[in-house]
């Protein structure tokens, strides 16, 4: 009588995304038992555009189900998500993963065990893993990461980044918060916390982190090593097919999921929108445990828009200065906090101390040279606007996405060596205090984000 190893189902949202065959291909090449593993798929393409991304087709066909929409009827990642466990059918457990990811060997059977060295009743495994560069080059000796908060932004999202380890911990470390791209649990958390398919993108991680929290959920970040991720690093010239650049409409997606989440974590009425509450009894917090001991264990604060140094150095895990080197204990830039001294390039492209900006309100502008296209948008926007930025006061400063001049300024925002993938501007007053913090991925929205504090004459 053959065994009945426990099932596992893999979902996976792809927009548009040619890595995603080889992923699948992958999953089941390294699965020890890939009999046991069944993949969902929602498939977000154009069938004359992206013949690229079916080239390879899945080695286990029947078990790869797939949910096929056009990108102009996708409503986002969320939506996408909340599609594909539209084809769970009550498996074990279920890997909830990005559409461009790498496997260790025997994935399956490692995750499972992992998952049981975990202390809490309702466990899950999540973090941020470590990269990849296709087609198969791995990251070389990773450690492991745990999660914690950044700063809110100037809209008053939170989002998160990763912390390596110094030391590889003993146990699976419970933490806070999740990653949307790498979550392994029992099959019961999809039916508890199905996803939200009216949060667009910057809500993902926190609702549902927080929705899983009071449901009765703990969060693992694992010390092994399962999945490798690719951190996009385009080349030059090269674009990559995102929601956000192919559809319109998706500023009013996102407005409306930001409306939602003020409901659930912070009780805020969406009254400009009230469609934000659309099916909201479905996706609601649980009643295991209260918003308020979520604040309180995590530091943050939803109503004040405000985050303690318990987040931003994720001092809600137990003994996490054991597994760091002292110099990674810095708490990151907020507002209030005083803009270091570092030598940046302005508009011109003259390079200067920032101290020669003292006496002016100042735009610190990170953009990434690895985003060629939105650089040259925003530039080109910034050229069109920039007389409005004179007159009311303001000048901008440009900071290369890397250098040895800037060093000082990604360590204070503990960002060095990384790949920034949003483009962020901190806003400083005339003594380079911090007062304001502005991240997008649309060029034209984040200078208008700019635009409209320049014009709010903050001085």
């Amino acid at each position: 009588m053959p065994i009945q190893r426990p099932s596992i189902f893999v979902q996976i949202a792809s927009y548009r995304d040619p890595e995603c065959q080889w992923t699948v291909k992958d999953l089941f090449a390294k699965a020890e038992h890939p009999e046991r593993v069944t993949v969902g798929i929602c498939w977000q393409s154009f069938p004359e555009q992206d013949q690229n991304c079916f080239v390879e087709p899945s080695p286990w066909p029947e078990q790869t189900k797939i949910i096929s929409v056009l990108p102009s009827e996708s409503l986002g990642v969320c939506w996408a998500r909340a599609k594909t466990q539209t084809l769970f059918e009550d498996q074990d457990y279920i890997l909830m993963i990005d559409s461009h990811m790498r496997f260790v060997s025997g994935w399956d059977t490692a995750l499972i065990a992992e998952l049981a060295r975990c202390s809490s009743p309702k466990s899950f495994l999540s973090t941020y893993p470590p990269s990849y560069k296709p087609p198969d080059q791995l990251e070389l000796s990773p450690l492991p990461v745990v999660m914690r908060a950044q700063p809110f932004t100037a809209l008053g999202d939170i989002r998160f980044e990763g912390e390596t380890l110094a030391l590889k911990p003993e146990r699976p470390l419970r933490g806070a918060f999740l990653a949307g791209g790498f979550i392994f649990a029992p099959g019961s958390f999809v039916r508890e916390i199905p996803y939200d398919p009216h949060i667009y993108f910057d809500h993902e991680e926190i609702t549902i982190a927080a929705r899983a929290y009071t449901h009765g959920w703990d969060v693992f970040s694992p010390p092994g090593i399962f999945v490798y991720h690719y951190y996009y690093e385009p080349k030059k010239g090269e674009t990559r097919s995102l929601h956000w650049s192919d559809n319109r409409d998706w500023g009013r997606l996102q407005q409306v999921s930001r409306a939602r989440y003020n409901y659930l974590l912070a009780g805020i009425i969406p009254e400009e929108y009230p469609e934000a509450l659309v099916d909201i009894e479905k996706y609601d917090l649980g009643t295991a445990r209260t918003i308020d001991a979520f604040e309180e264990f995590t530091g943050i604060d939803f109503k004040g828009k405000t985050v303690s140094a318990r987040a931003t150095t994720s001092q809600f895990i137990e003994g996490i200065d054991r597994y760091r080197r002292q110099t990674d204990v810095i708490t990151p830039l907020k507002a209030g906090d005083v803009m270091p001294s570092f030598r940046i390039c302005d508009a011109e492209g003259v390079w200067r101390d920032t101290q020669t900006f003292a006496g002016k309100s100042c735009f610190l502008c990170a953009l990434p040279s690895n985003f060629d296209a939105y650089t040259v948008e925003f530039m080109e926007l910034y050229r069109k606007h920039r007389a409005e930025f004179q007159t009311a006061g303001f000048r901008l400063v440009f900071i290369p996405a890397a250098g040895d001049e800037t060093r000082d300024f990604y360590r204070a925002l503990k960002i060095e060596g990384r790949v920034h993938d949003t483009p962020f501007t901190y806003l400083l007053d005339a003594r380079r205090k911090i007062i304001g913090f502005y991240d997008n991925r649309n060029a034209l929205n984040h200078i208008s984000d700019l635009l409209r504090a320049a014009r709010n004459g903050v001085q």
